[in-house]
């Protein structure tokens, strides 16, 4: 099994396209539909018991939790990588704000963020994978794997219960070496492309729409789960 992350993190409600399942009072705008919580928790919950089931093994790898020195050597080693992407990304979106407003924040996360994570991983070292996950992506690229969900699972299970976010996970991955997840929150000036429709704007739903014309990252709030970053390290690096 994995090792056990500390408690911590905030919880969101989702929205995506085309449901047939509405929470009550939830109507059709713009073209969307939310779905209700109920709904994703079922999906969720379907992913984590497909590993469950197979117990506790993702494929044909056995997932196992990693030893206490692993766990601090994977930390060093990723901390910062995800410390940087994090800022960087804050830093890109927030200039884009200040300069074109939400639309440009939107084309940053078109072209600049794959670019910029790519770039940090080279940085960190050979081996080294950056990744951002979420349940509701809007770049398909940011689906979740199944130890992916794992994580996105434990998370949005604590999020639900009202537990503020700090904190990380060191996951094993087998003979592929280690998984390092850091929670990424919801700020406020995310709501301008990831709020719920009626706070966005016409011209940055026409632009979500012709990008990402399956996208689901929208309907957060203030504190909720938007996702996670997720660093690779090779079991190489291991001291």
């Amino acid at each position: 099994m994995t090792e056990a992350p500390s408690r911590r993190v905030a919880g969101g409600d989702p929205l995506a396209v085309e449901s047939e399942e509405a929470s009550p009072g939830h109507g059709r705008v713009a073209g969307v539909r939310l779905r209700s919580r109920r709904f994703w928790r079922r999906r969720r919950l379907l992913g984590l018991a497909g590993v469950i089931a197979a117990g506790c093994q993702v494929g044909d790898r056995p997932v196992e939790g990693p030893s206490a020195e692993e766990s601090a050597h994977v930390r060093a080693v990723a901390q910062p990588a995800a410390a940087a992407l994090a800022t960087g990304l804050v830093a890109e979106l927030t200039r884009a704000l200040e300069e074109r407003g939400p639309e440009g924040a939107v084309e940053v996360c078109s072209t600049e963020a794959l670019r910029l994570t790519d770039q940090i991983a080279r940085d960190a070292g050979t081996g080294i994978e950056l990744k951002r996950v979420s349940w509701q992506n809007r770049n398909p690229e940011n689906a979740p794997d199944d130890l992916e969900a794992v994580a996105l699972e434990y998370f949005q299970r604590l999020a639900d219960g009202g537990e503020p976010l700090s904190g990380d996970w060191v996951q094993s991955d087998g003979e592929r070496g280690w998984r390092y997840y850091k929670p990424l929150v919801v700020a406020d000036f995310c709501l301008q492309c990831h709020g719920s429709p009626e706070e966005i704007t016409p011209s940055v739903r026409e632009m979500l729409a012709e990008r990402y014309p399956d996208d689901a990252a929208v309907g957060y709030s203030e504190g909720d789960l938007r996702g996670l970053i997720r660093v690779s390290v090779p079991p190489r690096d291991m001291p």
